[in-house]
């Protein structure tokens, strides 16, 4: 597939990466296994998300929650008795179309985002994804094509007497 892009000349698009969805400015939400049901409903009346990691002491995630997963429990649950063990996660160096397809492949909504020490840094959610894609289709697309970065590479080249050539065009011998 590369070779035919390559063949037929197509220009790249600018990667965009799950770092580039993280807002810096906005909180991350968790749980832990100790906290309670009422917590979780406690955080999702203040937030409005129905979607949580749970997290160990060291903020690495350990599972996660839903509103579903809490349906006809006690309030005094534990969270850790109700999650889903072993999340998946992503890294922040992931690309977005990566985590697009790894949701959509395994039906999930959210995925925490890892850095490199495998503690959880934020969470995106597949509408996070979308809207990633959708801005990506309207930017303008960067890169040159074959040709053009071949005749860059003779602008400016000396000829044979010493002067300088551009414009694409080869110094006569």
């Amino acid at each position: 597939m590369i070779n035919r892009a390559i063949e037929d000349r197509l220009i790249k698009k600018q990667i965009m990466r799950v770092e580039d969805l993280i807002r810096k400015d906005a909180p991350v939400y968790s749980l832990k296994e100790k906290n309670t049901v009422k917590d979780m409903q406690k955080l999702v009346e203040e937030t409005t998300h129905t979607r949580y990691p749970v997290v160990d002491d060291d903020l690495k995630p350990v599972g996660m929650i839903t509103t579903k997963d809490i349906i006809g429990t006690k309030p005094g649950q534990s969270i850790g008795s109700l999650m889903t063990p072993n999340p998946l996660t992503i890294s922040a160096q992931a690309s977005v179309a990566s985590a697009g397809h790894m949701m959509i492949w395994e039906g999930i909504e959210s995925l925490p985002v890892v850095g490199t020490d495998q503690r959880m840094i934020s969470v995106i959610s597949r509408k996070d994804v979308m809207k990633a894609m959708q801005l990506m289709q309207k930017r303008p697309q960067h890169g040159e094509t074959f040709e053009h970065q071949i005749w860059s590479g003779f602008e400016g080249c000396v000829t044979m007497k010493g002067s300088s050539s551009s414009g694409g065009k080869l110094p006569r011998r």
